[in-house]
């Protein structure tokens, strides 16, 4: 599950995007919303971003084409 994880814009069709960090604290089927360190939500599209993704205490670089959809759809597509 994603929300509760850090995570950092690495890469963004939106340059504004680019290098934007927080916790996730919901999400939809395309857009992840975050809590920045400024005390500001987030919404960011997720196909067209690629994200690290801080969990579990590891770092992994992912796609966010690979997180369209709700979590109950990703796991069917495991």
């Amino acid at each position: 599950m994603l929300i509760g994880s850090a995570i950092t814009v690495l890469e963004s069709s939106v340059p504004t995007l680019i290098h934007k960090s927080g916790k996730i604290i919901d999400e939809t089927r395309n857009v992840l919303k975050i809590a920045s360190g400024d005390q500001k939500n987030i919404s960011i599209p997720k196909s067209s971003c690629v994200f690290e993704v801080e969990t579990d205490g590891r770092k992994i670089i992912v796609s966010g084409k690979e997180l369209v959809g709700t979590p109950q759809e990703r796991i069917h597509k495991l």
